[in-house]
């Protein structure tokens, strides 16, 4: 708005002057004249005038006289009126220095620069020279009307200015009283005698008294005005208009000032068309009327009406004002003048609307830059920052914008003052800039809070032209930060505003319905919403025709769509957005205001619902890369569109690239606003959702609970969000085999919910109707299920309408499932077979959804006896598989590989019944299985191996200083594991923060190893390449453990023996069928008979002599073994000659038979140093003298290590020993990977807790109590007291090597690790994996070769064997054999197995 401009008022001074001084009449007529001048709006002429005048009071007075400070102050006001805006300043600083000189004070001179002051808009100078008049004209007692009244009209102005509106409406009404009663033509005073008397006033001043009183009503009607009382403002301005019209004449500048200070109102409150005697260029031919065009008033009013002109698109009037104007301006004013420089920024201004903006911001900035009038503080400068900001914004470029707004704020600081509320105004512009384009969300709400609710909130009234756009802010605000009631009480105060500022039908009435209308759909008020979007749709239909209005109606049809979507109505959904997009594609032009980025914001959630998924994709790949250039990678406004593209590559089964796009909208969300948080609890669930869909239902867990515990603070229980949560949460605790009481309540809760909020006809009802018939699948209760499925079939089907939809195939596949458990196959197979149709459809036969289904159509084929579509259908499935495995575990953490694998692992299984039950028709079976053996034995520990290998083998510095990194927090996070609540509590510890923050650096790990694997490790190995990396006479085995299928798994256990030689023959079969025998009666008996030294004549003919008598003569047998032979030294087995097999066979332990082939393919790299060893025995277990002791010292380990470094160093080793007090578990993890690791201790792994055990611990107790790596581990200094303290707290302090730190090592390069203790190589089996313990860790940590053994050992034989061990292998150079010669040798002097057989070696030379 442009700012007010008023008459001076004729100085005060000149009256007194004339009085006092009656022979200057002569001077003062020749200043009349310039008055006159100045007042007729002829500057040169005004200072032509003045300067005569100086001459002539300096001639008859001397240079400094009584006229100086008048003289000064008239050129300064002539100077800003000719917007020489530099020398005004500086002449009115001599104005002020002068009047105030010696004993002279002159407060009515003071005033009057004040009020110039005013005029330029340094509202702060003006209001600090007027608190000094006020002071001093207290202290001599001058502070009386008028000057007192002329000082109060000054500093409303100068308080209007800073927007302290109360202050000056409060003064204003005090002096709009007074001035009236002085605005007669006569007045009655008292004479010498006392009597009253009437005095006619003078022409002279009965027109300053009009102007005076004029101006009064004026500034009042600009207070209200700018306050938003804008029916107080029409009162005021329409009283100074008539009463100066009718007193004055409809020329006279306080009619025109009335007039265009009320239109100027009106184009601010957004009012597009003015009444014909507020038009400006109507006000503008006044005015030219009386005065001349070079009027400063003239030339606010030139920019006004070409700023109308502009908006109207009268582009002929246009040019012709312009080109006036302009003529004026290069006739009329000075090259230092400021019109020049404003006359350009309306042309900035055109050229913008014209989208003619070449150059634009260049010259722009050049104008600021360059001195051209405009001193370094002037408003003209803001307005010319203010076009550079529009410029910013409408290019995007929304830092650039930042950085002219906060220019604006110190530009306006400096001229307001800090604390004026209109300096605050600009701060919040700064704060709503904030919140539309960065990420800045506090520094908005600090200035929303001191600026806004603390200073202008108390100043401005409702149709202030700010308020409604800040209180949408405000709400936008509160909803962003979790504040949902303060975001409804913003809301509803911006409807009641609404309601005051506009007509109930006019367009911007309708435009603010919608802003309020989405803001309540996403705080979940839908029925609000629908109610306000509703209207908004009624009031927008009458300018549907006009193009300009027509952005307003898409926004509110396509607001309609989402809440359309929300409430499942798709058919209506899909109607708006056809009809939005047929009014787009209707548009002559672009339509104006369209941000199809927003747009597509707020569809892409809707298009996925529909199913539209190919639309969508394109729609959010655009979103996000335009969101990324404009806004930043980090930018709070991709959060939204980033969960919308996860959960659309998570519904196409792209899961791993779901779980990073998840991940990054997380850690954005999180930065933000805190992980307690409804924004970042929708990227929680999501996660969850991943989460759960790869089987990792623990994390799921943990996560969806974090999302509930913030959208239930926030919303409450009865809330849709909070429904969708507890739905997931409990299919989640439902798979993570929770109770299932507590499972259904939690459904039925969350079913309830959606009911009562949305309708049991909405397809939210219809996915939890579909969670709960998963519980009572389960539950047999087949009845329930079906009901609640027919019922989301029918909700689905009546929703959808005219289309199929996605949704219908998982109703298709959970009806199949009952007739499943039924065991009516047929039926079965049929919904699966409808089920499988529509993923294809949708979809793509690799779909996870598509594969599970052929999974399961595959065990009704063979329930059916249809063997061959059996083995097609799980051979598709199983196919799929071997390509998600490489799809989806670089990107995941060996946990979560773990957690995937659970998922898919059985139907592998029921492969295996398949083939070796019937071998006689698929004869190519033993080679398939095979090779899924290949693939999937070990495979976690396979994967984390070959992590490890490939990021210390790379160039790639930064990639190893982040696995170092990854390595310290581990280390970190098993201290954290040790700490009770009150420690993490006390010490500020995230616990879950810090674990997850471990997994997401080993997924990272893992992924950018990837990128260094060699060719042969991503090969596909078949058993073909292992026969070839096989000798002749060499056999390789794979052992394979699975449980027989019978319309489900059952318990009842099968052995297979898969071998093969260095042939071109399939693999061939030992099956051993008494699975469950050898793991439980057999096993015990093997294991008492080794601990009792008693003579076994079973366990050779119950694990050995079936695989013997199949294979017959070899040289070598490489078994990879599984299950229950992950437990046995088969070499230590009696044979019924009275001999044990190791007399026979040599029998290799490797993990995988690919390791075989991979082995071949490497080259083994060439040594760069001396060999070296690393040490450890009889640690000093006790510290306290008084400790219980339940474990003995080891004084012979001493001796061992003694004799071991004497070996080792007679053939050139470099030793490094440590015993006693200096076998520290900190000096293992020191270690820089030497060639041999030789550590002899007691091992131990603790045994499980029953489950009541568990569930009295604390989470972090049960953790460590129930994590097999945390359970195994080696005794080192201080172990005895540790173990005192705890049972299972392992990390508490240092003495004890788990396992899992063992993991950690350093052994990249070391050839061997010898574990020369008690039951190294026990822990927790786990099918296909083999044991997770001590053997494990030292692999993942890169050891090549381990010996450890499976029992109790003699400390005395042990220190001989492992001695005889090392002698024979630093002779020989063969590892392998050497340890078979020295178990012979001792078996001489120890015949039992229970000395000699406890220990055996894993893996390859």
């Amino acid at each position: 708005m442009k700012k007010i401009c008023v008459l001076l008022l004729v100085f005060i001074t000149t009256l007194s002057f004339s009085q006092k001084k009656g022979g200057n009449e002569k001077l003062l007529k020749s200043y009349k004249k310039a008055e006159a001048s100045y007042t007729l709006g002829d500057y040169r002429g005004a200072i032509k005038n003045l300067e005569k005048f100086r001459k002539s009071a300096a001639g008859k007075l001397g240079n400094n006289n009584e006229f100086t400070p008048l003289y000064y102050a008239s050129l300064a006001k002539y100077q800003l009126g000719s917007g020489v805006v530099t020398d005004f300043e500086a002449n009115a600083a001599t104005a002020l220095r002068v009047a105030t000189e010696g004993n002279s004070f002159l407060p009515e001179i003071q005033i009057a620069i004040a009020n110039l002051y005013n005029q330029s808009g340094s509202f702060l100078k003006a209001t600090e020279i007027l608190q000094q008049v006020k002071a001093k004209s207290e202290a001599a007692n001058l502070f009386q009307e008028p000057l007192s009244a002329r000082w109060e009209l000054a500093y409303a102005e100068a308080l209007t200015g800073q927007g302290f509106y109360r202050e000056a409406i409060e003064l204003l009404l005090k002096n709009v009283a007074y001035f009236q009663k002085r605005a007669v033509r006569q007045e009655v005073s008292t004479n010498e005698k006392g009597a009253l008397t009437s005095v006619k006033l003078s022409e002279e001043e009965i027109t300053a008294r009009a102007n005076e009183y004029c101006r009064a009503l004026i500034l009042l009607g600009n207070a209200y005005g700018s306050q938003g009382n804008l029916n107080s403002a029409d009162s005021a301005l329409g009283s100074a208009a008539a009463w100066s019209k009718r007193n004055l004449g409809k020329t006279n500048i306080q009619y025109i000032l009335a007039q265009f200070t009320q239109a100027n109102i009106l184009v601010k409150n957004g009012n597009e068309s003015l009444p014909r005697e507020l038009d400006y260029g109507n006000l503008l031919n006044l005015l030219k009327a009386d005065y001349k065009p070079t009027h400063f008033i003239a030339t606010e009013l030139y920019e006004a009406y070409l700023g109308q002109l502009l908006r109207a698109e009268s582009k002929s009037t246009y040019y012709n004002v312009k080109l006036e104007y302009e003529k004026l301006i290069n006739k009329s004013f000075e090259q230092n003048s400021l019109y020049p420089a404003r006359l350009e920024v309306v042309e900035f201004n055109s050229k913008f609307a014209k989208d003619n903006i070449k150059n634009l911001e260049r010259d722009a900035i050049n104008m600021i830059s360059s001195s051209r009038g405009l001193p370094r503080n002037h408003p003209a400068l803001i307005k010319i920052n203010q076009f550079l900001y529009d410029l910013a914004i409408s290019q995007k470029n929304y830092s650039r914008a930042e950085d002219y707004l906060r220019s604006m704020v110190t530009l306006q600081t400096e001229l307001l003052g800090e604390q004026a509320p209109n300096t605050h105004l600009m701060r919040v512009n700064m704060a709503n800039h904030l919140l539309d384009y960065t990420n800045n969300v506090a520094e908005a709400g600090k200035i929303y809070k001191q600026s806004f609710l603390e200073v202008v909130a108390k100043e401005i009234q409702e149709k202030h032209p700010d308020h409604l756009n800040i209180l949408n802010h405000l709400a936008a605000l509160y909803e962003l930060t979790d504040q949902y009631k303060l975001a409804s009480q913003a809301l509803e105060k911006a409807g009641y505003v609404a309601r005051i500022k506009y007509d109930g039908k006019d367009y911007q009435f309708g435009a603010e319905l919608t802003n309020i209308a989405r803001l309540q759909i996403k705080l979940g008020n839908y029925e609000s919403a629908e109610k306000n979007i509703n209207e908004a749709l009624e009031i927008l239909e009458a300018f549907r025709k006009d193009e300009t209005k027509a952005i307003y109606l898409i926004n509110a049809i396509e607001t309609q769509a989402v809440l359309f979507g929300i409430k499942g109505l798709f058919d209506e959904a899909e109607d708006a957005l056809d009809r939005s997009a047929k009014i787009i594609a209707k548009s002559e032009g672009e339509l104006v205001g369209l941000d199809e980025l927003s747009t597509a914001k707020e569809l892409s959630s809707l298009l996925i619902q529909l199913g539209q998924y190919a639309d969508t994709e394109k729609i959010l790949n655009n979103l996000i890369s335009e969101y990324e250039k404009l806004y930043g990678v980090n930018s709070i406004r991709l959060v939204e569109p980033l969960v919308h593209r996860a959960r659309l590559m998570l519904a196409q089964g792209d899961y791993t690239d779901a779980e990073k796009v998840a991940q990054r909208s997380f850690e954005i969300a999180k930065s933000v606003y805190g992980e307690v948080s409804t924004k970042t609890a929708l990227t929680q669930r999501l996660l969850s959702d991943i989460d759960y869909q790869i089987g990792d239902y623990d994390q799921a867990e943990v996560l969806i609970e974090n999302a509930l515990v913030s959208q239930e603070k926030q919303f409450g229980r009865k809330h849709i969000e909070v429904a969708k949560s507890l739905a997931q949460l409990a299919l989640v605790k439902f798979y993570n085999g929770r109770d299932k009481g507590e499972v259904e309540k939690i459904m039925l809760e969350a079913r309830d919910i959606v009911g009562e909020r949305l309708g049991k006809d909405n397809p939210q009802y219809a996915e939890i109707l579909k969670s709960v018939a998963i519980l009572y699948i389960s539950e047999k209760r087949y009845d329930i299920a079906f009901n609640s499925l027919t019922q989301a079939e029918a909700i689905w089907r009546e929703k959808t309408g005219r289309k199929n939809n996605i949704n219908s195939a998982s109703i298709y596949s959970l009806a199949a499932d009952i007739y499943y458990q039924q065991k009516n196959y047929p039926k079965a197979l049929s919904s699966y077979e409808s089920s499988r149709n529509i993923y294809e459809k949708y979809f793509s036969k690799t779909h996870p959804e598509y594969v599970k289904i052929r999974s399961k159509e595959a065990k009704v084929y063979f329930m059916q006896q249809e063997f061959k579509l059996a083995k097609k259908s799980i051979e598709e499935a199983l196919g799929n598989y071997e390509i998600f495995i490489k799809q989806y575990f670089p990107a995941l953490s060996e946990r979560e590989k773990a957690k995937y694998w659970n998922t898919i692992k059985d139907d592998f299984e029921f492969y295996n019944t398949l083939a070796f039950s019937q071998l006689e028709d698929f004869r190519d079976l033993t080679g398939k299985v095979y090779n899924y053996q290949l693939l999937t034995k070990a495979l976690l520990l396979s994967s984390s191996i070959k992590i490890r290998e490939r990021i210390l083998a790379s160039n790639d510095e930064n990639l190893k200083k982040l696995y170092t990194t990854w390595v310290d927090k581990k280390e970190n996070l098993t201290r954290v594991l040790s700490m009770s609540g009150q420690q993490l509590a006390d010490n500020n510890i995230n616990q879950n923060a810090m674990s997850a923050e471990v997994e997401a650096l080993e997924r990272e790990l893992s992924e950018k190893s990837e990128l260094f694997g060699q060719g042969f490790e991503n090969k596909r190995v078949t058993y073909e390449n292992v026969q070839k990396s096989i000798a002749k006479g060499e056999v390789a085995m794979e052992m394979i453990r699975y449980r027989h299928f019978n319309h489900v798994l059952t318990d009842s256990v099968v052995y297979v023996g898969l071998y093969i030689r260095n042939d071109s023959e399939r693999p061939k079969a030992v099956i051993l069928p008494h699975g469950k025998k050898m793991e439980r009666p057999y096993f015990t008996y093997f294991r008492n008979s080794f601990r009792n030294r008693t003579r076994d004549t079973i366990s050779y003919s119950v694990y050995w002599q079936p695989i013997e008598k199949a294979i017959g003569q070899y040289s070598t047998l490489y078994l990879s073994p599984d299950g229950v032979y992950t437990q046995l030294n088969l070499e230590a087995m009696l044979t019924p000659d009275g001999r044990y097999v190791i007399d026979n066979s040599n029998i290799v332990m490797i993990s995988n038979t690919k390791d075989l082939f991979f082995r071949r393919a490497k080259s083994k790299p060439a040594s760069t140093s001396a060999s070296s060893a690393t040490l450890f025995g009889n640690p000093t277990f006790y510290l306290s003298a008084s400790a219980t002791r339940r474990y003995t010292d080891l004084p012979g380990t001493e001796i061992e290590i003694a004799e071991l470094q004497t070996l080792l160093e007679e053939k050139g080793w470099k030793t490094f020993e440590y015993t006693e007090g200096s076998a520290t578990e900190e000096r293992i993890k020191e270690m820089d990977s030497p060639k041999v690791f030789h550590i002899a201790t007691h091992g131990f792994t603790t045994p499980k807790l029953e489950k009541s055990a568990v569930e009295k611990l604390s989470e972090n107790e049960a953790m460590q109590a129930e994590n097999p790596l945390l359970k195994t581990g080696l005794l080192l200094r201080g172990a005895g007291d540790l173990l005192n303290k705890t049972s299972y707290n392992y990390n508490l302090e240092n003495g004890i090597l788990t396992a899992y730190e063992a993991m950690n090592l350093n052994l990249d390069r070391t050839d061997l690790v010898v574990l020369s203790a008690c039951e190294t190589g026990l822990g927790e089996i786990k099918n296909g994996e083999g044991v997770y313990g001590l053997q494990r860790a030292f692999l993942v940590a890169g050891a090549k070769v381990l010996i450890m053994s499976m029992s109790k050992v003699d400390d005395e034989a042990t220190q001989k064997l492992i001695l005889n061990f090392y002698r024979k292998w630093l002779n020989t150079g063969n590892m392998r054999q050497s340890f078979i010669d020295a178990k012979k040798e001792l078996r001489a002097e120890y015949p039992e197995p229970y000395y000699w057989g406890a220990f055996i070696m894993i893996g390859l030379e």
